[in-house]
Parts: structure tokens; C-alpha cells; sequence
């Protein structure tokens, strides 16, 4: 079974939006991890502001899912800067290997591709 999830990107917003997403939509379960979370690469070091931005959030209610994150200000020369019109995504979830595979190839053509086809956390 394929599932779709919106996926809403902000610049540095994304745990005010968290709070009043979680409350108007009366979620029954939150969950968020912030790029800091997951230690300090010496490679690619990150400001103290931006450890405390959201890399993913998940809120689940009335049977719908919601996810929202922050973009990173170095993230942007990949992604683009965020703007209105652009915030966006369309999250495929777990249909199996080869149909993830197939349907990320079918939506990748004519489109630059912000990040490869992977498992995330």
C-alpha cells in the first residue's frame, strides 16, 4: 500500500507552525527531531540556531498525516531558498522496493532532483 504524505518546509519557522498545526488540527500524536539531535559533523558544522531547527516532524491526525521541517540557510544552495510557492512536498511512503523505485523514476523525469531516492529517519 502507497501512501502520500504533504510535507510544508519553513526557513527557521517550522516549530511555530509545529505548535499551531498540532493544536487546529488536535493531533493525537506529535513527534519532531531537530537537526541538532543527531550530533556535531566537524565536516559540515551547524550554528547553535540552526541545531535547534526542526529537520522532521510528523504530526498524525483524523487518520492524516502532516510533516513539516525547517530548511537550513546552507541547505538552500541545493534545495533553493524558501519561498512561497515552493515550501511544498509530496512524500511517497513505503511501497514496497521496487515500486518506490519505479514511481521516483516516473516523477523524477524532466525534474531536477533535490535529493536522491533513500531511507530516512
Amino acid at each position: 500500500m502507497m501512501e502520500a504524505i504533504a510535507y510544508v518546509q519553513f526557513a527557521g519557522k517550522a516549530e511555530k507552525a509545529l505548535g499551531f498545526y498540532e493544536k487546529a488540527l488536535q493531533a493525537t500524536s506529535v513527534k519532531k527531531v531537530k537537526f541538532g539531535d543527531f550530533g556535531h559533523n566537524p565536516n559540515a558544522p551547524i550554528t547553535e540556531e540552526e541545531q535547534n531547527m526542526i529537520m522532521e516532524s510528523r504530526i498524525e491526525f483524523s487518520g492524516n498525516t502532516l510533516m513539516i521541517s525547517d530548511v537550513l540557510p546552507s541547505m538552500e544552495a541545493v534545495t533553493d531558498e524558501v519561498t512561497k510557492g515552493n515550501t511544498v512536498l509530496i512524500s511517497i511512503i513505503d511501497a514496497g522496493p521496487e515500486m518506490n523505485k519505479q514511481s521516483f523514476e516516473k516523477l523524477s523525469e524532466g525534474c531536477t532532483v533535490i535529493m536522491p531516492l533513500s531511507s530516512t529517519p
